[in-house]
Order: C-alpha cells, then sequence, then structure tokens
C-alpha cells in the first residue's frame, strides 16, 4: 500500500496524488501511447534500479498480506528513508 507517513501515522496516498505522479513520469518514458508507457514504468521504470530504490526508501511497514510505503518514486523528499529527505 502506498501512501504518506506523517510522525508515526500512515496514511494512503490520495489517488488524485498518484495521478498526478504519473502525468509527471509517464511523458519521460519517451513512448506516446498512455497504455504502453504505463505498462512500461511499472514494469521497468525510468531507470535500471527505479522501483528497487523506491521500495528500499519508501518502506515504513509490513504485515503478512502487505507492505506500507510512503512517498512519490519521482519525489525523493517524500520518501522516508532518502537521502535527499528534508528534515
Amino acid at each position: 500500500m502506498i501512501g504518506t507517513w506523517s510522525g508515526n501515522r500512515f496514511s494512503p496516498v490520495n489517488p488524485e496524488d498518484w495521478e498526478a505522479f504519473l502525468d509527471r513520469t509517464l511523458a519521460k518514458t519517451g513512448i506516446r501511447d498512455p497504455r504502453e508507457a504505463y505498462a512500461h514504468l511499472m514494469k521497468y521504470g525510468l531507470s535500471l534500479n527505479y522501483w528497487n530504490e523506491y521500495v528500499m526508501e519508501a518502506y515504513v511497514n509490513h504485515s503478512h498480506d502487505m507492505i506500507l510505503l510512503a512517498g512519490f518514486p519521482d519525489l525523493p523528499s517524500s520518501r522516508p528513508h532518502s537521502r535527499q529527505r528534508s528534515v
């Protein structure tokens, strides 16, 4: 589950915020068709370790049936474990 982390509270991401991420990011794939761009982004990301780095830097917690991730892949300062996180 993707969301935001504030203090010790996790809140699920607002769908509009996730859509804004996609709006900012899909064009960066270089693929014109939005469906193909989406499929490529979700499978490969924008770089070799795009999704690996995101999961490592966004990890907040887990349970037996889900992993909690906070922040957005394209906004390093939104991820709790990013080196670029603003304090």
